[in-house]
């Protein structure tokens, strides 16, 4: 019965964004797959020394697990260390942007909520200017 909701990650379709963001995310958990409501649930690979521009996002918070790699985020102006095991939540409408500074790639978990269609999430995806200091 539930055996639709159990996936191999490693066998799902990815998303390709080239330079000078290059990464991959694969959607796992989206209301076109399985129209869930409550959340999204996406794993990303940020190849090295590349990362998300900064953006916000209208209408969905997303909370982030680093799976493994080193990297960086800018929450809003502030700076964090990224390493294996953090977790981070970024409110709606709140600026933010990952940045892998290694030759590893860094594998983050990405949770939005609530759930909502990728091609409306996208429009709802706003890019920013990082503020200079």
């Amino acid at each position: 019965m539930y055996e639709k909701y159990v996936l191999k990650a490693w066998k799902e379709k990815g998303d390709i964004r080239e330079e000078p963001y290059k990464r991959e995310t694969k959607p796992l958990f989206t209301m076109e797959k399985f129209g869930i409501k409550e959340f999204m649930l996406n794993v990303t690979f940020i190849d090295p020394y590349s990362g998300t521009p900064y953006h916000k996002h209208v209408e969905l918070a997303e909370t982030i697990y680093v799976v493994s790699g080193r990297g960086e985020v800018v929450i809003g102006e502030e700076k964090y260390q990224l390493e294996p095991d953090i977790v981070f939540y970024v409110p709606k409408e709140v600026f933010h942007q990952i940045t892998n500074k290694t030759a590893e790639t860094l594998k983050i978990i990405n949770v939005f909520a609530p759930a909502m269609y990728r091609d409306e999430h996208k429009k709802k995806t706003i890019i920013g200017v990082m503020p200079k200091k």
